[in-house]
Parts: C-alpha cells; structure tokens; sequence
C-alpha cells in the first residue's frame, strides 16, 4: 500500500504533526515551519493519534518555562548596577580602596586614565629596551654625550676614528678615551644663547605626572612658562642633563613615563649640550 500524508493538527497552527500510514506502522512527525522532529513509530493509527496529542501537549506545558528561562539568562544588569555590586564586593572582602574607585564614577574615569597611561609607560619603555638592545654600542664625544646608536662596535669604532670621540658598551669604554667631567666641561666654549624648547600642553601634563617620581621632569617643570617655554642656562643645561643620566642609571631606558615621540624630542634637547 503506498504510503499516505494524512495531516492533524493540536493546539492550533504552532502545532503541526504528520503521520504516514503505511503496513503494519504509523510514524508521526512533528513538522512546524522550517522544522522536522520524529516523535516515533507505532503499531495503529489511534496510537499515533495519540502520541501526537501527547507530544503536542508536552509542548504547551515546557513552552512556557523555557521563554521565561531564555528571558533571564538574556537579561544583562545596567552598568551602574554591576559597578555597585563589585565595590559592594571588595568592601565585603578588605579591598576598601578599590572599592571606592568602582563606587565614584570620577574615580573610574581617573583609574582608567591611569591605567591606560601605565599601559602606555611599558610599551613605551620595552619599545626603548628593544632598541637600545639591538644598538648596544654607543659613539660620545666631548662636550656633547651621546652622539650615535650602533649594532656593532666596528660601526662605532669607525666613526670614532673618522670625527674623534669615544665608544661605551654598557658603562665600559670599548674604544678611545673618555674625559674626565671636569675636563669636559672646562673645555665647554660659552654659548650665547640659553637652550630653549617649546612643551606642549599634553607635554606639561605629562610634566606633571612625572614630577615626584623621576629627575628629569623637575628642573623642566620649574622652568617651563604658561604657553610651554622652556630656556635653560649653560648651568641649567648641564644640571638638567645630570638629572637625565641619573635616571638612566643601571640601564634603565631614558625618560621614563614619557610618550614615545615626547621622548624623542627630549633626547634631541639632551643631545643639543655641547
């Protein structure tokens, strides 16, 4: 006998069940729009009549709970409400001060700033590390620090040889003679006019967040006008520069906390000391 689709139907156009009659079985499928599910196979029609109503009503009673538990595992709390919840949580477990960074909405905005210039400060100086790690050798001359950067001490060596001066490794001389401070700077021809450099406001900022923690903001900061100005005596000049060193000290990347392109047009103003 071939087979027959002989469709019913339960709980109204949601429920769609088909069954194919064939010899000696009856399969009943669920079959919604865009869906097929088989519910089973039985001996008589009236069984699979049955477990169609069955099933149907099955359905209509899980329904119900599963929309409400998709609707709360959806839901998302506000932003605020959350933020109230981890300070409650921190106060709770001792951490009082993180707590009030997540209970002020001002003091969220300030520890983000903060840790987004934190974040800046070690890619910036790992930036530095990396570069000074693959031109290790540098090229001074009398009177004016550090002149050049080089991979190789031959390279170093070279130029040396070619305009005079020295090569450090580290804090060992490699080549040549360095003076002693004394001699260099007795032997410093006085320059006319004061070292000058224009700060941005950013830079001011930036001035400002350093002061405290490393040498080389201070003597910037004290000397800096209301539009950025910075002029510096020879004297200014050289103590400024001591401040720098000092900072660099045991290998340490010079101008720390200080943005990538910042600390490059400082070390142009260090390089400017003759």
């Amino acid at each position: 006998m071939p087979g027959i689709q002989a469709p019913i139907s339960h709980g109204g156009a949601e429920h769609d069940y088909v069954i194919s009659h064939r010899r000696d079985e009856h399969n009943v499928s669920y079959r919604p729009p865009g869906k097929h599910e088989h519910v089973g196979t039985f001996t008589t029609e009236r069984e699979a009549k049955a477990a169609a109503a069955l099933h149907a009503s099955s359905s209509r009673s899980v329904a119900p709970q599963v929309t409400k538990d998709t609707k709360t595992m959806s839901s998302k709390k506000p932003p605020a409400q959350l933020n109230r919840e981890i300070a409650q949580s921190l106060a709770a477990s001792g951490q009082s001060q993180l707590a009030a960074v997540f209970a002020d909405p001002e003091a969220r905005k300030v520890f983000a700033r903060e840790m987004r210039h934190e974040l800046l400060t070690q890619q910036t100086s790992r930036a530095t590390a990396a570069g000074l790690a693959a031109r290790p050798f540098t090229y001074k001359r009398a009177g004016e620090g550090i002149v050049g950067r080089f991979a190789t001490q031959a390279e170093a060596e070279s130029r040396a040889k070619s305009k005079g001066g020295w090569v450090e490794h580290g804090d060992r001389v490699v080549y040549g003679t360095k003076p002693s401070a004394h001699a260099t700077r007795k032997a410093k021809a006085p320059r006319p006019t004061p070292y000058r450099i224009k700060l941005t406001p950013s830079e001011l900022k930036a001035l400002e967040f350093a002061r405290g923690r490393y040498s080389w903001p201070d003597m910037l900061a004290a000397h800096a006008a209301e539009d950025g100005s910075v002029a510096f005596t020879e004297s200014d000049m050289w103590q400024w520069c001591d401040d720098v060193d000092s900072d660099a000290e045991g290998g340490h990347s010079p101008f720390p906390l200080a943005a990538p392109a910042f600390a490059e047009k400082l070390q142009n103003f260090y390089d400017e000391r003759i």
